[in-house]
């Protein structure tokens, strides 16, 4: 039986007790200072004297016997209609005109108490080419005005209205990680084709990492109105090179 090895009344603690005994000190004495009481003592002395230390493990209060436990042969069977059939003990138990507690008990003890999940195959999916998805996708931020609002004063005499929104577009690029995000004031397919496509005014640093696009990933309607229109991004010198 597992039971923590320095509370008070585990076998090291109960030895420590008689061995004081047998240092000098009285039952009683002994006993007040291991907070025992002498009732305990005694019924734990007999297994102290016939085994030591050992005599003071706890024991299983499993019985020696236990008539009205399955046969063998019972067992056997249960087990074979669990591993066969697939049944669960309401059925077995029903067939076999037994207990459906008992039928339970003898399948946990034989093991087949459930059968083992099969295992799921991950499919998982990487573009080696830079280019080959990029994931593509939108988030809807509201504009800060002048001072804070009513969320944080818990004044709403003083709301601002007509402020509006702006939106961060966010491109990842599937094999090599890249990412680029950008605040836009809208989602239209016009924003979001100037947000990825290279022109002569865009900077030195963002020219070296394009890519040449064949797929995007998105669940915007305004992405899938851009793919409509845009243009293939020029191909870097060396793709594999990109970082994000």
């Amino acid at each position: 039986m597992h039971c923590q090895a320095n509370s008070r009344l585990t076998p090291r603690a109960r030895a420590e007790v008689f061995a004081a005994v047998e240092a000098g000190m009285t039952v009683s004495a002994a006993c007040a200072a291991f907070r025992w009481s002498r009732r305990a003592y005694y019924r734990w002395l007999p297994r102290w004297l016939a085994a030591g230390s050992a005599g003071l493990i706890d024991r299983s209060s499993r019985p020696f016997h236990s008539p009205q436990r399955l046969s063998p042969r019972d067992e056997v069977l249960i087990c074979g209609l669990r591993l066969v059939k697939g049944w669960g003990p309401d059925r077995i138990a029903a067939m076999r005109s037994l207990s459906r507690s008992s039928v339970h008990r003898a399948i946990r003890r034989l093991g087949p108490s459930r059968d083992a999940p099969a295992p799921i195959s991950i499919v998982r999916y990487e573009y080696s080419t830079p280019g080959g998805l990029l994931h593509l996708d939108t988030k809807k931020l509201g504009r800060i005005g002048d001072g804070p609002g009513h969320r944080a004063t818990g004044d709403r005499r003083g709301r601002k209205h007509g402020i509006g929104w702006e939106v961060l577009h966010v491109a990842i690029d599937d094999a090599t990680r890249l990412v680029y995000a950008e605040i836009l004031p809208d989602d239209n397919p016009n924003e979001v084709r100037q947000l990825l496509e290279v022109g002569p005014d865009t900077t030195a640093g963002r020219r070296d990492r394009a890519i040449l696009l064949t797929l995007v990933l998105t669940g915007r309607r305004a992405e899938i109105g851009w793919l409509r229109v845009v243009t293939p991004l020029p191909q870097p010198p060396h793709p594999s090179h990109a970082t994000g």
